[in-house]
């Protein structure tokens, strides 16, 4: 946890919330609930870190899935609460922000939401039988699908004079492309 108070610009643009300091700090005051929503509104929260897999490598050394094969979806280093504590002259705040849930698109007309982050496939001999909390399946091939990983994050703050509530959600977005292709076995001479 830091304290942006103490960064002098960061300070500076906060001051304008609160009055101007070289007339005594006359003017409009912050509350525990603005200085919260300031906070929030600075908080580095990363998009998400999309991991799929399986990635095969074709014969022609590029890298996706196969139809018919399923899909392991999860969220990677980017799911993790952030804390930030605030103090501006007699008020604090800490503002937490939590990842929730992650929606997945995948270009193919289908679409759905994962309560978490969904789970590592850490053991590549489970692959086919499906990941047990957010997964999918292609049944037709593309040089392109373009998946799209949309993560939630509930926003909480609590504040002096025992005050704290809920702030809107943030919902932020990364996508990528995952090429599926037809698996076909060859005959070959011994």
């Amino acid at each position: 946890m830091t304290d942006i108070g103490g960064n002098p610009e960061e300070q500076k643009r906060l001051d304008v919330n609160c009055g101007d300091p070289a007339t005594g700090g006359r003017g409009p005051l912050i509350s525990t609930a603005g200085l919260a929503q300031e906070v929030a509104n600075q908080l580095p929260i990363p998009r998400p870190d999309l991991q799929i897999r399986p990635f095969t490598t074709y014969a022609d050394g590029m890298r996706g899935g196969l139809t018919g094969a399923p899909m392991w979806l999860w969220i990677g280093t980017t799911w993790k609460p952030l804390t930030q504590h605030t103090t501006l002259g007699q008020i604090w705040v800490t503002v937490v922000a939590t990842p929730t849930k992650s929606s997945w698109s995948f270009g193919d007309g289908t679409a759905i939401s994962c309560q978490g982050r969904g789970t590592p496939l850490t053991d590549p001999s489970q692959g086919l039988r499906g990941s047990p909390t957010c997964g999918h399946t292609y049944k037709s091939t593309s040089a392109a699908f373009k998946i799209t990983a949309t993560v939630t994050w509930t926003i909480s703050w609590t504040g002096s004079g025992n005050t704290g509530g809920i702030l809107d959600p943030l919902n932020l977005t990364n996508n990528t492309l995952y090429t599926v292709k037809q698996a076909r076995s060859q005959l070959v001479a011994p």
